[in-house]
C-alpha cells in the first residue's frame, strides 16, 4: 500500500493511493459475501447458494464497485491515522481503476483549516449600554396609545406640534431662483419628518405665513442645494390632531388585558426581554471581534467561496444571479463567518465543558420550540426534510460556546 499526499493549495490535498494485490483480493472477498448475505440473484443459482468463483465472473463490474468502495474508504482512513489531519469533507474521487491485481485511485481531500488558539476567555467587556426597560415600557404603552388615536381639525388656539398632519404652500427659493423640487401648493404633511422644516413649522396656526431660512447639507438629494441656504415660505391653512385616549382599562381592554396595570406589567416584561437580547447581542459582538483578534486562522479562498454561495443560496438566490459588484463584499462577510466557525470549533476542543451531544441540543430545541407555541415534532422533521436541521444545530453550538466565553469573562461597567 502506497499513499502520496500533495497540498496543491493551502487545505486542498491531493491524494494518490494504490492497494497491493493482497489488500484487493481482500476487499473482492468481502464484496462477493456481501453478495452472498444479501442473496442477490445469480442466473442459475438459487438466492444465496452461488460459489464464490461464479460470483466473481458473474457479477464482475458489481463486485469491483464493491471492492473500490471499500479500498477507497481504507485509503481514508489510512490517511487520517498516517498524517493526522481533520478533514471538512468525505473526498471527492477523481479516478479508480483496477491493474494486475492492484488498485489505483487519485482523490480531492479537503483539509479543516488549523487555528493557532490565543485568548478566548477572561476577557474584559465593557457593558454595552441600553434603553432602559422602564422608559421602553412607556414607549411601547404610548404606541398603542398613538395607534387607537383619533383625529380632529384644529380647534381655536390649537397651533402645530409633532405628529399632526397639515395642510399648507411651500415656496422655496435659493439664490433668488424657484426650487421646484421643494416647491408645493396644497400639500399635506405630517410635521415630525424633517428636523429644519419641523423647528420652523412648530407653533404655528391656520392662515400664518413664516418666513425662514434652512441650511441644506452637502448630501442633500436636490443636487441644485447642497450645501446652500434656501429660504423657505410657508403658508398653514389647516390641521389635523391625534387625541390619543387616556391611560386607563378601556384602554388595555382593547389588547386583550383586563386592567391597565396588566398592560403596563405586560409592557415591562416585554421591555425587560428586548433589553436583555439586544444587551447579548452586543456582547456576542464584542466577544466575536476580540476572538477575531486574538486568534490566527488561514482560511483559504475556496472555503470562503463555499461559503459565499451557499448564504445566497439560503436566500433563495443563485450565486450566478449575484451582481459582481457585490461579490468581494461577501467574500469578506464570509471569511469572516468562516474564520469565526473554526475558533469556535476550536475552543470547543480544547473546552468539554462548552460541548453538547446533539441529544442535548434537539432536546433544548424542543423545549424552544414548544415555548414559543409550536409543534417540536412537526418542526424537526421540517427541518430534517429541507437540511436546514444542520445549520441550526450549528448555529446552537456556536451560540452555546458565546455564552460559555462570557460567563468566563469580566462585564466592565
Amino acid at each position: 500500500m502506497t499513499l502520496q499526499v500533495q497540498e496543491v493549495e493551502l487545505c486542498k490535498l491531493n491524494v494518490q493511493y494504490v492497494a497491493a494485490p493482497d489488500k484487493v483480493k481482500a476487499a473482492r472477498n468481502k464484496a462477493i459475501d456481501r453478495i452472498k448475505r444479501e442473496k442477490v440473484p445469480v442466473k442459475g443459482y438459487r438466492p444465496g447458494t452461488a460459489p464464490s468463483h461464479v460470483i466473481e465472473l458473474a457479477m464482475k463490474s458489481t463486485v469491483d464497485s464493491l471492492a473500490a468502495k471499500d479500498l477507497v474508504s481504507e485509503a481514508y482512513n489510512d490517511l487520517l491515522f498516517e498524517h493526522k489531519i481533520k478533514t471538512m469533507f468525505y473526498p471527492s474521487v477523481q479516478t479508480q481503476s483496477f491493474d494486475k491485481g492492484t488498485f489505483h485511485c487519485e482523490m480531492t481531500v479537503w483539509k479543516r483549516p488549523e487555528v493557532e488558539l490565543g485568548e478566548y476567555k477572561n476577557f474584559n467587556i465593557p457593558k454595552p449600554a441600553t434603553d432602559n426597560p422602564q422608559g421602553l415600557a412607556a414607549k411601547m404603552v404610548q404606541n398603542l396609545r398613538e395607534k387607537h388615536s383619533e383625529s380632529r381639525p384644529y380647534n381655536d388656539g390649537d397651533f402645530v406640534q409633532k405628529g399632526d398632519r397639515i395642510t399648507v404652500d411651500i415656496k422655496a427659493e435659493c439664490e433668488g431662483q424657484v426650487v421646484p423640487e421643494l416647491t408645493q401648493e396644497g400639500t399635506v404633511y405630517t410635521v415630525g419628518q424633517f428636523a429644519d422644516l419641523d423647528e420652523n413649522l412648530t407653533g404655528m396656526v391656520p392662515d400664518e405665513t413664516k418666513t425662514f431660512k434652512v441650511s441644506m447639507k452637502e448630501d442633500s438629494p436636490i443636487e441644485s442645494v447642497r450645501g446652500k441656504v434656501v429660504d423657505f415660505t410657508v403658508t398653514l391653512f389647516m390641521g389635523m390632531k391625534n387625541e390619543l385616549p387616556p391611560l386607563n382599562d378601556e384602554l388595555a381592554q382593547k389588547f386583550g388585558f383586563s386592567t391597565l396595570s396588566q398592560l403596563q406589567t405586560h409592557a415591562q416584561t416585554a421591555a425587560e426581554g428586548q433589553v436583555k437580547n439586544k444587551e447579548k447581542s452586543l456582547l456576542n459582538q464584542q466577544v466575536l471581534l476580540k476572538l477575531l483578534e486574538t486568534n490566527k486562522v488561514d482560511v483559504p479562498r475556496w472555503l470562503v467561496e463555499l461559503e459565499a454561495q451557499n448564504s445566497v443560496k439560503t436566500r433563495g438566490v443563485e450565486w450566478k444571479d449575484v451582481p459582481k459588484e457585490m461579490h468581494e463584499r461577501l467574500f469578506t462577510e464570509s471569511e469572516r463567518a468562516v474564520k469565526l466557525s473554526l475558533i469556535l470549533d476550536a475552543i470547543r476542543e480544547s473546552e468539554p465543558d462548552t460541548s453538547f451531544s446533539e441529544r442535548e441540543l434537539l432536546d433544548n430545541l424542543r423545549m424552544q420550540v414548544s415555548g414559543t407555541g409550536g409543534n417540536p415534532d412537526e418542526f424537526l422533521s421540517k427541518a430534517s426534510k429541507d437540511g436546514s436541521i444542520f445549520a441550526i444545530i450549528a448555529n446552537m453550538k456556536d451560540s452555546a460556546t458565546l455564552d460559555w466565553v462570557i460567563k468566563n469573562s469580566t462585564i466592565v461597567d
